[in-house]
């Protein structure tokens, strides 16, 4: 694994999300939680459609070993089909889902938003001829790019009082921005065809994934279904922000990671590289991310309040359950690799359609309790998936539940006893500072604490980094 294939992906990242995060933080002190719920309910339906259709046929093209341009040819065709049929759909039920949430708005929302299904395609294919290169720093200039120009001209619409809509026309204009550049970096010309053996081919893997894909955006949209309809579109505001809160950290993490590590894993010829790859991938993510995801829950309410002003500090419980739920989202998602190398289709499908019933099942059964206790049971499904899945890929390779503890049990050990002490601290000394100094205090000294421990415990994962990353 390349050092400058790492870090790459993670400037890719880092530059993206913290740019996205700077904005978000903005456009939270310039709009109401409202506004930010009713894009909540929004992305339900257009996070879905855009799941139909893409029809899990990039990860086709990129673990197929000899391409050929009536690969493409193909997919684009059925990626454009699949965009025109989903987009149709939308517009035309979009009042009904208006009419379901009982905010007129969403008629309109969802017909605009909702363009970037038609859009979709014609980055789809030139940036997975990208990921298939590993080609990360082109990636880089096709997203930065994207995202400050859209960026700017949300805080701009937002500054001028145009409210939900400057959020709308930040998305459509980073979809637009990513096309014309991807288009330049890659010089790819859309080609209409479809070829029956490879048709056969990239539905037969693509469909199952895509089914899969659909189950788990549902599953994890399905929280807003719910709180959209049961509560108010403020509540969903709240939670809508604690969730972007949450994911920022643990996206930046882990795209940054599997960003690489499907291609590699792709491109290992045997059981034992596979095994490896997986095991360093899942302790890098773990040594990076869990330490803070613990900071990001120590220090919650200061953060919000610091950040978004006490207009959102009713999302700081939220926040902080859903960094539980997410420190098992990484392992669930590398084990789905690993069936996807495998072509375990049926198999992911079945552990995602299960997985899925739970999880509504035990949502229905408490949304009358409150927004808490619907988090509670997206908790207790990831922990289910998360062994499920370990399990299941015990049965094909030669790394299971033991192998992953014994690989990450230090690791958790020392963020859980340092989370403990710090909580503690934080909430009887460092308060007695200003929020921002109190921020600081904790995040620096958590950070300190941690590397030089696991420095001087010559942890593993120090040693795969450095071989990573050239450090």
């Amino acid at each position: 694994m390349g050092g400058s294939t790492f870090k790459w992906s993670f400037v890719i990242q880092a530059s993206t999300q913290i740019t996205s995060f700077l904005v978000s933080i903005f456009l939270a002190r310039l709009l109401m939680p409202e506004a930010f719920g009713l894009i909540g309910m929004v992305a339900v339906f257009i996070n879905v459609s855009k799941t139909l259709a893409n029809g899990g046929f990039s990860a086709s093209l990129i673990r197929v070993k000899d391409i050929s341009p009536l690969d493409y040819s193909t997919v684009f065709t059925l990626n454009i089909l699949f965009a025109i049929v989903l987009y149709g759909v939308l517009f035309f039920t979009a009042p009904t889902i208006a009419n379901f949430y009982n905010e007129t708005i969403l008629s309109k929302l969802i017909r605009i938003m909702g363009l970037i299904l038609l859009l979709n395609p014609f980055s789809m294919i030139p940036s997975t001829m990208l990921n298939r290169k590993l080609k990360f720093k082109e990636q880089f200039y096709v997203q930065f790019p994207s995202m400050v120009i859209s960026s700017i001209l949300a805080l701009f619409l937002a500054y001028n009082g145009y409210g939900i809509w400057s959020l709308v026309w930040k998305e459509l204009t980073f979809s637009v921005m990513s096309i014309l550049l991807l288009f330049y970096f890659v010089r790819w010309k859309p080609l209409f065809g479809l070829d029956k053996a490879k048709l056969r081919f990239h539905f037969g893997f693509g469909s199952k994934l895509m089914i899969t894909s659909l189950l788990q955006g549902v599953a994890n949209n399905v929280q807003n279904i719910v709180i959209g309809k049961v509560f108010s579109v403020t509540d969903l505001g709240f939670y809508s922000r604690a969730k972007s809160m949450e994911s920022l950290p643990t996206q930046f993490v882990f795209n940054g990671l599997n960003r690489v590590a499907y291609p590699l894993i792709s491109a290992s010829r045997n059981n034992q590289a596979v095994v490896q790859v997986h095991s360093n991938i899942l302790q890098m993510v773990f040594y990076v991310l869990l330490p803070i995801q613990v900071i990001s829950f120590v220090i919650g309410e200061p953060l919000f309040i610091w950040l978004l002003t006490e207009k959102w500090s009713a999302s700081v419980p939220y926040f902080q359950l859903l960094l539980i739920a997410s420190i098992f989202f990484p392992l669930i998602r590398f084990n789905q690799n690993l069936f996807m190398l495998l072509g375990k289709g049926k198999l992911l499908l079945t552990i995602s359609v299960l997985q899925n019933i739970l999880l509504l099942a035990l949502i229905l059964s408490v949304m009358h309790l409150g927004i808490t206790q619907i988090i509670y049971c997206l908790i207790g499904v990831n922990v289910v998936s998360a062994l499920v899945s370990s399990w299941y890929v015990s049965k094909y390779f030669s790394y299971g539940i033991k192998r992953l503890v014994n690989d990450t049990y230090s690791i958790f050990i020392l963020n859980l006893i340092l989370g403990i002490v710090f909580y503690i601290l934080q909430s009887r000394f460092f308060d007695r500072f200003s929020i921002g100094i109190d921020i600081l205090l904790v995040a620096g000294c958590f950070l300190a604490i941690y590397f030089l421990i696991s420095f001087l415990l010559k942890f593993e994962v120090i040693g795969i980094l450095r071989k990573n990353w050239n450090i």
